[in-house]
């Protein structure tokens, strides 16, 4: 008997193809979602017409994500990483790439241009998200609660301090808030707003982070620039 016609491989067989099957069906109201969201708004998308853009039931929804807010923030969230998996892959690989290179300056292009990248992919989604959190307390919460995270790690200032390259002359907690401000998506979205194209956006935020993190050119007696 084969592992497959065997009870115990049957029933192993049956399961994944329950998951599969569930995973295709969240991906379809991860999808109606998206689309919704951007085309309606979030106040006037409804989880009826969620479940009929995804052809599945109005329960089914619920079962998958439990309200509207929280298939909104999965949206939102996937579209920050990368990807739409619990374990973000291009944020890891960000990290181990920005650990590889040497020279600070690079280390900061490479990351002003994650975050110029950041902004160009999710700029519809967080109006959506914006607009939401004035409604609905729970997506306020998890905004909030986003925007903590992003504070706490500044794996930037870490790497940078861990290689000595990191300015000592200001208080680390200071380097931490202002490269939260300026690398953060509102200020991304108001210079893009404003006219900048991402890469003009990316070239600003190099050169703002540059300044803010890395130890200012030597100077003689009167101030002037050595060397």
């Amino acid at each position: 008997m084969s592992a497959t016609n065997s009870p115990e491989g049957a029933r192993a067989y049956r399961s994944e193809l329950r998951n599969a099957m569930a995973q295709e069906t969240r991906r379809r109201i991860w999808t109606a979602g998206s689309q919704l969201f951007t085309e309606l708004g979030y106040v006037a998308t409804t989880i009826e017409a969620i479940a009929d853009r995804a052809g599945v039931s109005r329960r089914t929804v619920f079962n998958a994500f439990e309200s509207k807010a929280r298939l909104l923030m999965e949206i939102f969230l996937a579209q920050v990483r990368g990807d739409d998996e619990p374990e973000p892959r291009q944020l890891r690989q960000r990290i181990t790439t920005v650990q590889e290179i040497d020279d600070p300056r690079e280390m900061i292009a490479f990351v002003a241009e994650a975050a110029a990248d950041v902004a160009t992919r999710t700029g519809e989604v967080w109006t959506v998200a914006q607009e939401a959190a004035r409604v609905d307390p729970e997506v306020a919460a998890v905004l909030q609660a986003n925007e903590e995270d992003r504070y706490r790690s500044s794996v930037l200032i870490d790497i940078l301090a861990e290689k000595g390259m990191l300015r000592t002359d200001l208080p680390r907690e200071l380097l931490r808030r202002g490269m939260w401000l300026l690398s953060g998506p509102t200020t991304a979205f108001t210079a893009i707003n404003a006219g900048l194209t991402p890469d003009l956006y990316r070239i600003w935020l190099t050169e703002c982070l540059a300044g803010l993190l890395l130890p200012p050119p030597a100077t003689d007696s009167r101030g002037r620039l050595e060397g």
